[in-house]
């Protein structure tokens, strides 16, 4: 478990990540596991992304300033 992870975990105060480099989340009442990815992962080394979801693309970029900006 990375220390983006734990972080992420910390934050929530609801979850306990189990595994090794795909974490999973698991929360507290709920049956539904959540892949954690760090951005890091998710950008490797660029600065935007593009996703598809149900026919649509999205694009999914990091400002100078570390935030996330998900766009149609």
């Amino acid at each position: 478990m990375g220390r983006d992870e734990e972080h992420f975990v910390g934050k929530l105060n609801t979850g306990t990540l189990i595994g090794n480099s795909d974490a999973t989340l698991m929360t507290g009442t709920s049956d539904i596991a959540s892949r954690v990815v760090t951005s890091d992962t998710l950008f490797a080394g660029r600065r935007e992304l593009l996703i598809t979801h149900s026919g649509e693309a999205y694009r999914l970029r990091l400002t100078n300033q570390g935030k996330l900006i998900l766009t149609k």
